[in-house]
């Protein structure tokens, strides 16, 4: 079957990012057809393939967060490895990072740097409090960032204590924002010829989240709080326990809703009252509308066989991205790509003996 061409063709992105929020966003723009290369640390690697739960050895968190991407290993505190991607730098597209800020400038790897190399680069940094203020160079992770944003006070039971949401949504959420930037900063270069840098945090995007609660402090000073599963404005918008256990989720969130639910709440689907079990994660995986929208794809792993793979989270009518290819060992491409930017086999062995490179 011919693959539609992906609007990402031709567009190579190094990830010289870690974890979470970066590879989500080096993932979003391979499953659109970037070249992306996954830039890993030839001793510790990425961490996030220590994470369980595993299957023969493999991460289920690294096997979906990195498919679809190519694979070096770079010692980027050695001078010789930054030499390696200043060279990589100039064929490239996109640079993400998502180290402590200065990092990348006490390698000799900063924006400024890398620009004077490739002016049409498109440098993307991920940080928890963003690139300047007086937070700046503050270390910070996911859960830590819900605590600071105010998020973590307003989730929970009333009477309950602060509680961290149940995915890393703000690292996600980021890496979703930051892959909407960077293709925003591609289009403005192809208008204007001119890379530039796009700054990303966690600080940001949970304030863009927090949205109508922060709006309504600015406005009226009202501090928001946690309401357990309710809603501040709508009602009845919340979980109920049903007599054999079970929990479900009623939103009877207007008028036209109310007055469905009032004659009618033991049959609320059939009366068209938005209503619904909470499921836990092996239901939804199993429920047929999952099935029906393609959300759940399969890809052949060298090591696990046919695996599924969680796909995709939007449908084109003109193109198909999805997952092409498994998440790529550590320095499973390293020399696929320097023979692709001019390393002979006897320098790459060289680097190889210095530890350079894996």
């Amino acid at each position: 079957m011919t693959i539609p061409t992906l609007s990402l063709d031709g567009i190579r992105v190094l990830d010289c990012s870690r974890v979470l929020a970066g590879p989500f966003c080096g993932m979003l723009l391979a499953d659109l057809g970037a070249d992306v290369i996954k830039v890993e640390d030839p001793g510790s690697g990425d961490e996030s393939r220590t994470w369980p739960p595993h299957k023969e050895g493999e991460s289920a968190a690294y096997l979906v967060i990195n498919r679809n991407k190519r694979d070096i290993t770079l010692d980027l505190k050695s001078a010789e490895g930054v030499e390696v991607l200043t060279t990589l730098v100039g064929r490239s597209d996109v640079l993400i990072e998502n180290f402590r800020t200065g990092t990348m400038e006490s390698f000799g790897l900063g924006y400024e740097t890398l620009a004077a190399v490739n002016p049409r680069l498109i440098y993307c940094s991920i940080s928890a409090f963003g690139r300047t203020g007086p937070r700046a160079d503050g270390a910070g992770y996911e859960a830590l960032m819900q605590a600071f944003s105010g998020i973590m006070s307003i989730t929970g039971e009333p009477d309950g204590p602060p509680v961290r949401c149940g995915v890393s949504f703000l690292d996600l959420t980021t890496g979703i924002l930051c892959a909407f930037g960077i293709v925003n900063a591609l289009l403005h270069r192809e208008r204007t010829g001119l890379g530039q840098r796009v700054d990303g945090s966690l600080l940001e995007t949970a304030v863009a989240l927090l949205n109508y609660h922060a709006e309504g402090y600015l406005l009226t000073g009202a501090i928001p709080t946690a309401l357990g599963s309710s809603h501040p404005s709508l009602s009845p918008y919340r979980n109920f326990r049903c007599r054999d256990g079970q929990w479900v989720f009623i939103a009877g969130a207007n008028d036209r809703f109310w007055q469905r639910l009032v004659p009618a709440l033991k049959i609320l689907e059939e009366a068209g009252v938005p209503a619904t079990p909470v499921n836990t994660v092996d239901r939804v995986m199993d429920d047929p509308q999952t099935a029906a929208r393609r959300i759940i794809e399969r890809v052949v792993h060298p090591r696990l066989g046919e695996i599924p793979v969680v796909g995709t989270p939007v449908k084109f009518s003109r193109m198909r991205p999805g997952v092409r290819t498994p998440a790529p060992r550590q320095g499973e491409h390293t020399d696929q790509v320097l023979a692709e930017h001019g390393y002979s086999a006897g320098r790459i062995a060289e680097l190889r003996a210095k530890k350079v490179i894996l």
